[in-house]
Formats: structure tokens, C-alpha cells, sequence
């Protein structure tokens, strides 16, 4: 669905519930990203569960292997992609299962004689946002991450004489989701526009 689509789309939902009320593109692209964010964060959440799922966030799916290794005595470290929503899938050289932990579980995890890395199993702990740890057995060749990436942002018009951007975008920029989820980003995103103008209404005014 392209952005004057988009638009348009708002504009009638908007008009259907609330006669006079005029938003501007860029207002109405702030509406939309947070929409979009929250039904991907939605649909990531059940990915695993059906196959409806995963075909409506495949435009989202990002297949990543990474085969350059920081070597440190008891881990190996890589850099950690930024652009990550949810992880649905790791594995070290291409056979052994890779494990999400944080920092509070790998000490006791590395510990137990039963649970340190081998053949079957390798432990991964991000480091702030660009790093991760990987704990393991054998020096790794690869690592394969399939994961989620976070959507672009909605952005009906060019706002590069504005000096506006959202999340750092200022190009027009259309959602990558099909045109029934996109649909559903527009009501979702009146939903939220009209919630905001019914709780700003009823603020007391100062005096």
C-alpha cells in the first residue's frame, strides 16, 4: 500500500468517527509507526504458533550468519545486529543449538556439570546493544541468527526541509507488510489518534 494510500486510508477512518478532525501527515505518520510496531510486536510474540504468522512477517525475516569471532578465554564475542525485534532461531556451525541467556543465569549455568556447552548445546548473552557472547565448546566457524527485524518507520511525505524525521527517517517511506495488515495498522493507528484527542479534550484548560 503506498503512502497517499495510507493517508487516505486514515483520513477516512478518522472522518467516519470524528467529522472535522484534521490531522497533518506528519502527525498521522506518528500514528501509524507506533501501530505498526505494536501489531509486529503482536504477531512476533505467537510467530512460532502458526504458519499464517510467519507468511504475514516474512517481509520482516532476516536470515544473518556471522563468521567473524572475537576469542577470549572462556567466550567468544561477535558483533550483535541493531535492527533486531526478536530472535526466532540460532545455531553455532551449523549443528549446534544456540541458547539465550542473561548475565545472572550463564555463571550458574557454566557451573552445573550438566548444562555446560558441548556437542549439543551453545549458550549466546547479548552485551549492551552490538555485542554478544557466545559460550561454547568447539571455536566456532559460523553463526547463523534468523530473527525479526524491527519495521521501518511509516512516513507519508519528505520531511527533509523540516528538519523532522521519524526514528531518523525523513523520505517518504511505505509499510513492507501486506495491504491487510496495512489496513490494520490504519485502524489501529485512528484508534490511537482519536484516544489522544479524547484524553487531551478533557484536560482542564488553565486559566
Amino acid at each position: 500500500m503506498t503512502t497517499d494510500e495510507l493517508s487516505h486510508q486514515f483520513d477516512t477512518q478518522v472522518w467516519k468517527q470524528k467529522k472535522g478532525l484534521v490531522l497533518d501527515e506528519y502527525a498521522k505518520s506518528l500514528y501509524l509507526t507506533k501501530a505498526q510496531e505494536n501489531i509486529v510486536i503482536g504477531l512476533a510474540d505467537t510467530y512460532e504458533y502458526t504458519d499464517k504468522i510467519r507468511e504475514q512477517l516474512e517481509p520482516l525475516l532476516v536470515v544473518n550468519t556471522i563468521t567473524s569471532f572475537t576469542t577470549y578465554t572462556s567466550f567468544f564475542t561477535i558483533t550483535w545486529p541493531t535492527d533486531i525485534l526478536t530472535v526466532t532461531y540460532e545455531v553455532l556451525n551449523d549443528v549446534t543449538p544456540t541458547i539465550p541467556l542473561d548475565n545472572n543465569d550463564i555463571h550458574m549455568t557454566l557451573e552445573n556439570p550438566f548444562r555446560k556447552p558441548d556437542e549439543n548445546i551453545s549458550y549466546r548473552v547479548t552485551v549492551g546493544a552490538e555485542i554478544a557472547r557466545l559460550y561454547s565448546a568447539y571455536v566456532p566457524v559460523s553463526y547463523t541468527l534468523h530473527y525479526i527485524k524491527q519495521p521501518d518507520p511509516i512516513v507519508l511525505e519528505d520531511l527533509t526541509a523540516t528538519g523532522l524525521t521519524i526514528q531518523g527517517v525523513a523520505t517518504p517511506t511505505t509499510s513492507v507488510l501486506n495491504d491487510k495488515l496495512a489496513l490494520d495498522i490504519v485502524d489501529l493507528a485512528v484508534i490511537l489518534a482519536l484516544s489522544d484527542v479524547a484524553r487531551f479534550a478533557q484536560q482542564p484548560q488553565k486559566e
